[in-house]
């Protein structure tokens, strides 16, 4: 008896679950490497392991995760509006 395949998008779901430290996301459509800003082929798993195997998506996996900003509201000093309105309009 055949294997009956799953849909798409949930064969992306699950690969995207599968690799999910490696800042890889998926819009149901595509697999998209978050570190590379690329998408990746997701016809075959190795596919995808190939790409996070390669030198470039480890490099840029480590400076994202470096330059990530820590979570957490962000928090900005109010301004003084030093700007003044002078009406010339005369009654």
């Amino acid at each position: 008896m055949p294997k009956i395949r799953g849909t798409s998008s949930a064969r992306l779901t699950n690969l995207q679950k599968e690799f999910s430290g490696d800042l890889i996301s998926t819009d149901n459509r595509v697999l998209f490497c978050g570190a590379c800003e690329k998408t990746i082929g997701s016809e075959k798993r190795f596919q995808i392991v190939q790409h996070i195997n390669t030198a470039k998506h480890k490099e840029n996996l480590t400076s994202k995760l470096a330059n990530k900003e820590p979570a957490g509201p962000l928090l900005l000093k109010p301004r003084r509006n030093k700007c003044k309105f002078v009406s010339t309009y005369q009654y």
